[in-house]
């Protein structure tokens, strides 16, 4: 009687015991059925994102003349539509959507105006933050030859941050064939500089001429007769002083290279001034008008300086605090000065020595080593100084 209900008791612990097991057996496979999904979706995101990881890198961008390289080999526009295909590239490639001035030219003289000249601009993304890291300007030039397109190019200094021009397409050496002159801007705190070059086009790219024509805040540039006009020159700096005035420099191609060969001042109200323009007509090789000038300067009437700055010792004094008697001396320094300067070019003319038409002009002048304070009293770092050794020298030679 107790073994019977032993035994029972036995088997239905048996069957409650495998019915457990199943139970079990079939929560495993389902977790493990679960997960396998689970890791094969993991999986295949990491593998992606693997994959997705070289096509950034490989998406970083070219510089843009590599890129316009690689469009033109491809390109199937016809020439009389390389202007608009040039437009929109460099709306294309240009975030900034600055318009682009672009010229079309015959430069090699065949009679086909199968060149295009123009300045593009990109901004180069930092890596890190996304931001601009810098903004690039390039001399672009692109020619049209047995149904191919070509690309020439330079790259602007970075420093003028993408400020840059095409300035004109003229002939600068008389050959009958146009050089293009390029303008970049360097802006500090109160003074842009800008530097003009010039290229001319030989064997199917730009080759750069020597020489470069730099000037603070221009207000005017073209070319006109074959020399490049520049108006301006005045610094917004006050240690440069209220000397100074705008003036127009002008610029020739001679040997292969950029050369000032005048420079003429607007307005010259004083004796000074006048001395001044002389010094600036004689360095560049104008005689005549540099005797005129002189001349002028020497006989002006007396003129009220009180509008000026003047240095005196280490003490800054505006003019209308100058005695009566520093400011006749003053007057009569320049005058002499001017007089020395006359009598120096016309030794010259003469045939003589520069050294033996400074002694001589020192002498007719009645120079004195007293004259120095004089001469170097105009407040500003924009006015030559001058010392015992340079009382004769060139205006240019002293140039800050």
């Amino acid at each position: 009687m107790c073994m019977r209900k032993y035994r029972k008791l036995s088997v239905g612990a048996g069957i409650l015991a495998a019915i457990l097991l199943l139970a079990s057996l079939a929560i495993q496979a389902s977790s493990e059925l679960g997960e396998a999904p689970a890791a094969a979706a993991e999986g295949a995101a990491a593998q992606g994102q693997a994959a997705a990881q070289p096509a950034l890198s490989e998406a970083k961008p070219l510089p843009l003349p590599a890129r316009l390289t690689e469009e033109l080999g491809k390109l199937q526009e016809p020439p009389d539509r390389m202007t608009e295909w040039l437009e929109a590239a460099a709306a294309r490639y240009d975030s900034s959507r600055e318009p682009a001035r672009i010229v079309q030219a015959d430069l090699d003289g065949d009679g086909l105006r199968n060149e295009w000249l123009a300045v593009l601009r990109e901004n180069r993304i930092d890596e890190q933050d996304g931001g601009t890291a810098q903004r690039r300007a390039y001399g672009i030039a692109i020619s049209y030859r047995d149904g191919k397109y070509a690309l020439d190019h330079f790259a602007f200094p970075d420093e003028s941050f993408g400020k840059a021009e095409l300035v004109a397409v003229e002939d600068l050496t008389g050959d009958g064939k146009p050089e293009a002159v390029w303008v970049s801007h360097v802006s500090g705190a109160h003074t842009t500089v800008s530097t003009y070059t010039a290229s001319a086009w030989a064997d199917g790219a730009l080759r750069p001429l020597k020489g470069e024509a730099s000037i603070p805040n221009v207000s005017e540039a073209g070319v006109s007769g074959g020399k490049l006009a520049l108006t301006g020159g005045l610094i917004g700096s006050a240690g440069a002083g209220p000397w100074q005035r705008e003036y127009t420099d002008m610029y020739a191609v001679a040997d292969g290279a950029v050369k000032r060969v005048d420079r003429t001042f607007a307005d010259s109200p004083t004796p000074y001034h006048r001395m001044i323009d002389g010094l600036w007509a004689v360095a560049h090789g104008h005689t005549d008008r540099a005797l005129q000038l002189y001349g002028e300067a020497a006989e002006m009437a007396s003129y009220s300086y009180r509008d000026y700055m003047f240095i005196f010792g280490d003490e800054w004094i505006e003019g209308s605090d100058l005695s009566a008697e520093q400011e006749q001396a003053f007057d009569h320094v320049v005058k002499q000065f001017a007089q020395l300067r006359k009598e120096r070019l016309n030794a010259q003319l003469q045939g003589q020595t520069p050294e033996a038409a400074c002694a001589a002009a020192r002498e007719a002048a009645g120079y004195e080593q007293a004259w120095l304070a004089y001469l170097n009293a105009p407040a500003g770092y924009v006015n030559p100084v001058w010392s015992e050794d340079t009382i004769c020298a060139q205006v240019n030679e002293l140039e800050q």
